[in-house]
């Protein structure tokens, strides 16, 4: 790292500017490295604020962490862009603005049922809220296209998310909700539209899914009556069953939150 400290107005106001690259952390290091990272912050003692503005390339997300307190522990990611980070007195969480490009990004929502992982997207920080766009990756077993945004201050901030899913395998979505175990086997793959709202901590998600139409190969259901109806039916129409009864269409509204975990 190299860098400078600069002193104005008596030590009122300081100026550092630090460049080099960062270290990984929480895993083995990779040939990848930190990433590159350029930063100048801006204190005013006398008045009590303060800015930062950070450049990363190919950064580590998970150093991130480290810098805004907020209920998700981060895995593993890239992320390339420019944030600004300003703060002034009476303030209780930063202000940022700027946008992140993100890739591989994985973490794991405090209390969540199953982590996200692969996650790709473009970030729009605007004040104390983030935008999504473009976001897709996976959910547990599940694959999700997402957009909207949330809030980055733990007391107050909150989920505002429209989530697709293309197509699941029931039973993988199931374990990836941690849904409790239903009285008899089902079988079959749904696509879903839901939207996640509410704190960061306490999240519902409400939508709707239906039974895809996709074919869904022998291999990619876990073998069980409901798995050997859909077989036996599959050229009546069947698309998913309950036990031994086939379905050829099937669809359900429903609410879930991370206290039916």
């Amino acid at each position: 790292a190299n860098g400078h400290v600069k002193f104005k107005n008596s030590y009122n106001r300081v100026h550092v500017h630090v460049t080099g690259n960062c270290m990984e952390w929480r895993q083995d290091q990779t040939s990848q490295g930190g990433g590159y990272l350029s930063t100048d912050v801006f204190v005013d003692i006398a008045e009590q604020t303060w800015h930062a503005n950070l450049n990363v390339v190919n950064a580590f997300a998970p150093l991130f962490e480290r810098i805004l307190e907020i209920p998700v522990v981060w895995h593993k990611g890239r992320a390339t862009g420019e944030v600004h980070i300003c703060m002034s007195k009476g303030d209780s969480f930063p202000s940022i603005h700027g946008q992140l490009d993100v890739k591989g990004l994985g973490f794991q929502i405090l209390d969540a049922p199953s982590s996200f992982s692969e996650i790709v997207a473009t970030l729009s920080f605007r004040g104390q809220r983030v935008f999504l766009h473009n976001a897709s990756g996976w959910f547990g077993d599940v694959p999700v296209e997402t957009s909207g945004d949330f809030g980055l201050n733990p007391e107050d901030g909150e989920f505002h998310l429209m989530c697709q899913v293309p197509s699941v395998e029931v039973n993988a979505l199931m374990k990836s909700v941690k849904m409790k175990p239903l009285m008899f086997p089902v079988a079959g793959a749904v696509t879903a539209v839901f939207n996640c709202q509410g704190p960061l901590d306490a999240p519902v998600f409400v939508g709707s899914g239906i039974v895809s139409r996709k074919s869904l190969s022998v291999s990619g259901m876990p073998p069980s009556a409901a798995s050997e109806a859909v077989i036996q039916n599959k050229e009546a129409g069947a698309v998913a069953a309950f036990d031994h009864i086939p379905f050829s269409h099937v669809s359900a509204n429903f609410t879930f939150n991370l206290d039916n975990c």
